[in-house]
């Protein structure tokens, strides 16, 4: 009897081992940690660029001491380059133009040539991802030539300058592919008894990197 019961134990204990060995080989997998999502970085405004843009300008020509005023306007096309550094929304910047313009007034009692302008100017905006505006100001440079009673003055035409104020918006397209809008004023003070200011709106294209 009392071998029957051993034997009866024994078997108990060997059921039991080879339970718990199934068990272990059934047991589930550990779930894997969660990883987390990439996240795409919003576009950054930070490095150089240049461009080439065209356009359409109109100016002021006020006379002094009896002289009559005129208006001039003319399509330009030109090439722009820059930097800006982005902190956060805020973007800071500098750029430089220059442009062909053929930019004439219409009065032969007062006119006057404009043949080129440039800039070079401070920038300041703020961007939301891909968009971006911003105001600039600085110095504007332009070969202006006044005639008088219709007549083209030789040696007339010479270097101005003045300041310039704008604003301007544009959009990046790709990573590097950038299109904007900017309109700009532009004052060179008096010019030969004549005050001369120039408004000037232009489509850019510009190459980030």
């Amino acid at each position: 009897m009392l071998k029957t019961r051993l034997l009866a134990a024994v078997a108990a204990l060997a059921l039991s081992a080879g339970a718990a060995s199934a068990a272990d080989l059934y047991r589930a997998a550990p779930v894997p940690a969660p990883v987390a999502p990439t996240l795409i970085p919003a576009f950054v405004w930070t490095g150089g660029f240049v461009g080439l843009h065209a356009g359409y300008g109109w100016a002021d020509i006020n006379g002094r001491k009896g002289t009559k005023d005129a208006t001039a306007d003319g399509f330009l096309a030109g090439v722009h380059g820059g930097f800006n550094w982005q902190y956060n929304m805020l973007v800071i910047g500098a750029d430089t133009n220059w442009s062909w313009t053929d930019i004439t007034s219409t009065r032969k009692a007062r006119k006057v040539d404009m043949n080129w302008t440039g800039d070079l100017r401070g920038r300041v905006g703020f961007a939301f991802d891909r968009f971006h505006l911003y105001a600039a100001g600085g110095i504007a440079f332009a070969d202006i030539n006044p005639r008088s009673n219709g007549k083209k003055g030789k040696g007339d035409s010479q270097t101005e300058t003045g300041w310039t104020a704008g604003l301007g918006a544009e959009y990046a397209i790709t990573n590097n592919f950038v299109m904007g809008a900017e309109w700009k004023y532009q004052d060179y003070g008096r010019i030969k008894n004549v005050d001369v200011t120039a408004n000037i709106v232009l489509l850019k294209a510009s190459w980030k990197f």
